[in-house]
């Protein structure tokens, strides 16, 4: 992915509906950017008076961004612009969004994107052995030598 250094506004959509998605736009929204920056939710009115189509992007299931430009983008390459947006985060956007590390983030954006909702509900309101719980029904792979098993804590 080539990050057009030209963009002068980035819009982002996000599910309003998620508690961590609404927590990263609330400390999205509180950095100092270095273009301007419109967040909606994206089944909000003025999401789709601003951008009818969001709908064909899917915004459901991962964050879809626009430039002033028309450009639509989603997923990874949505999170890396967001970094890009902010100034003291561009490294990080740039280096998100090269050929090799593009990959990696995408794949990980659509692990959490499809978990987001449980995810949200753990970390935001649950304690650490509900949270513990609910990671070990996770669909992942085993360590071979059973060392990612999570246990209880000995008090």
């Amino acid at each position: 992915m080539n990050i057009n250094e030209k963009i002068k506004l980035l819009e982002v959509y996000y599910d309003g509906g998620c508690g961590m998605c609404r927590r990263f736009m609330r400390w999205f929204r509180e950095q100092e950017h270095a273009v301007e920056v419109v967040l909606l939710a994206y089944d909000s009115d003025e999401a789709r008076e601003r951008f009818p189509e969001i709908g064909d992007h899917e915004p459901s299931k991962l964050m879809v961004t626009r430039t002033d430009d028309g450009a639509v983008f989603r997923g990874a390459e949505s999170w890396a612009l967001c970094l890009w947006a902010i100034q003291k985060y561009r490294w990080i956007a740039r280096r998100m969004a090269s050929p090799v590390m593009l990959p990696l983030a995408q794949k990980i954006c659509v692990l959490i994107a499809a978990n987001r909702l449980k995810i949200s509900k753990l970390l935001f309101g649950a304690d650490d052995k509900k949270l513990a719980a609910e990671i070990e029904k996770l669909d992942a792979e085993e360590c071979e030598d059973g060392s990612c098993h999570l246990e209880d804590e000995k008090e």
